[in-house]
């Protein structure tokens, strides 16, 4: 029997905030404010190992981990470190399985629309390769309200949270694309690293940074490292603090929530400085929908796109975060210099449609419109490409050359545009 909490709404930011108006990809954290906490870890490593690799799918700078559902079912999943529990988005999957559900929830998310429900499922088996897993509780969503699978272009299941990070250090290395995990009781502080402390609140880590936005507007911040989430930084404002939309921005929808779009700008700030790291010109997005709740005693988020221009360890048992620069530090931080937001649709999540073009870009000149399905691009079938790849493509540089195979209605036509950058 289910019992429902009638006396209070939930405040959910939203697990995926979709690709949106020009490709900015927002993963973040859920928040179920419910009292209830998981004891101890839920993964372990093996008796007698201080360490086990485990490779991971990147895309779009998140970090896609394949598991197993009750020792059953084969699944993707976004670890997010910005995420308080563990979140299963199909149903269909807790009912083949026939979880136990104990409690039901009105969740009210960062968007527009009206509340959503979910449920806890108690003492699901979550196996990952070269791990030791106890039985956790997790929560599963009544519906697919995030359409992880359409916007990220492969399958994915869910968004594993900080059960992960509890009882383990873990390395993310975005180059090789695989997590190093040590046991906390025989790691030792890797040289070249830089330690930084952690602040923890909710068991979410926080960094402590500045943040210069344009004109020498300086402020200090504290951010929520958020692995589950592609953006470089994300600004709440509010009355809080001070930090104000730089003049050159765009205006658009910044993701999706469990609740709808999230309205907001983007635009570039001067540099932000973690752990006396100081990267220039970085791409931001602005928004003010966020609950009074959850973006308390904060400023933002740090994601993946930032977090990506180094190697990585968490270490949350001793609230330290070690840093050390990669080979991508410097890069030039880029945004989607086509105007285009593309949808993966079809059996096997291989065909391509375009749900929005911005207003005066180089893709709405060359008269590409909403609802065209993209046939090829650069001459070249787009099943043979990721959706991440594709946009990897958009943000690569100012005045590369785009040829685009469409199909509208029963007919077909070639286009041509140079991208261009608009921030």
């Amino acid at each position: 029997m289910i019992e429902k909490d009638k006396t209070r709404i939930l405040y959910a930011k939203s697990c995926c905030k979709r690709l949106q108006l020009l490709g900015l990809l927002v993963i973040s954290q859920l928040l179920f404010y419910t009292g209830y906490t998981q004891n101890g870890a839920t993964f372990s490593l093996p008796d007698g190992q201080s360490k086990v690799e485990i490779p991971f799918e990147n895309h779009n700078n998140l970090i896609i981990l394949q598991l197993k559902i009750g020792r059953q079912i084969n699944s993707r999943f976004i670890l997010d470190s910005g995420a308080e529990n563990t979140v299963l988005i199909q149903k269909v999957i807790g009912d083949i399985l026939d979880l136990e559900y104990t409690q039901e929830y009105t969740i009210g998310g960062a968007g527009t629309k009206d509340n959503i429900k979910a449920y806890r499922a108690r003492d699901v088996i979550m196996k990952i390769e070269g791990l030791k897993a106890r039985p956790v509780d997790i929560f599963v969503l009544e519906e697919d309200y995030l359409q992880l699978p359409q916007y990220l272009g492969i399958r994915v299941q869910g968004i594993l949270g900080l059960d992960f990070f509890k009882n383990l250090v873990v390395r993310i290395d975005y180059e090789d694309r695989k997590l190093v995990v040590y046991d906390p009781a025989t790691f030792e502080k890797p040289r070249r690293y830089k330690g930084v402390p952690v602040i923890k609140e909710k068991g979410k880590p926080y960094l402590k940074g500045r943040l210069c936005v344009e004109d020498e507007k300086c402020q200090k911040a504290r951010f929520l490292i958020d692995t589950g989430a592609s953006h470089a930084i994300l600004v709440e404002m509010n009355e809080q603090n001070q930090i104000s939309v730089p003049r050159q921005h765009i205006e658009g929808s910044l993701g999706r929530g469990l609740s709808g779009d999230i309205p907001g700008y983007i635009g570039r700030v001067d540099s932000i400085n973690v752990g006396g790291f100081q990267l220039e010109e970085v791409i931001t997005s602005f928004t003010r929908r966020y609950s009074k709740i959850q973006r308390k005693g904060r400023v933002g988020t740090i994601g993946g796109e930032l977090l990506s221009r180094f190697d990585v360890i968490i270490h949350l048992k001793e609230n330290m975060i070690y840093l050390k620069p990669s080979e991508k530090f410097d890069e030039k931080f880029e945004h989607n210099m086509s105007g285009l937001q593309l949808m993966a649709f079809g059996e096997d999540l291989n065909r391509l449609k375009v749900i929005y073009v911005r207003d005066g870009s180089p893709a709405d000149k060359a008269g590409v419109k909403e609802g065209d399905e993209i046939l090829k691009i650069n001459w070249i079938w787009v099943n043979w490409y990721s959706l991440s790849h594709i946009y990897s493509i958009f943000r690569s540089r100012q005045n590369r050359t785009i040829r685009l195979k469409i199909l509208r209605g029963d007919g077909k036509k070639r286009v041509k545009f140079d991208l261009k950058r608009m921030i």
